[in-house]
């Protein structure tokens, strides 16, 4: 996720979207881009990730991070109780 992707006005927004996702499951290994949809999909959802129009799938990776860092904190904390 450090290059900037750059999307051709001829791309569907189907193709947005998979780019997006792609990427956003290449940084949340092991997630596939399938397990991104899926959340993105799930009302109520707490992943920072969102579909903006003309982008497609989006996030930012200090969220991720702090998401994903929080995720593990929590089951450590229930793993302790």
């Amino acid at each position: 996720m450090t290059e900037t992707q750059f999307v051709s006005a001829e791309s569907s927004t189907a193709d947005d979207l998979l780019i997006g996702a792609r990427k956003i499951a290449d940084f949340m290994k092991p997630m596939t881009p399938r397990q991104v949809y899926q959340v993105l999909e799930t009302p109520g959802h707490t992943m920072p990730i969102w579909k903006e129009p003309g982008l497609g799938i989006v996030s930012t990776r200090g969220a991720l991070d702090r998401w994903r860092r929080e995720r593990a904190e929590s089951a450590a904390r229930r793993g302790a109780a």
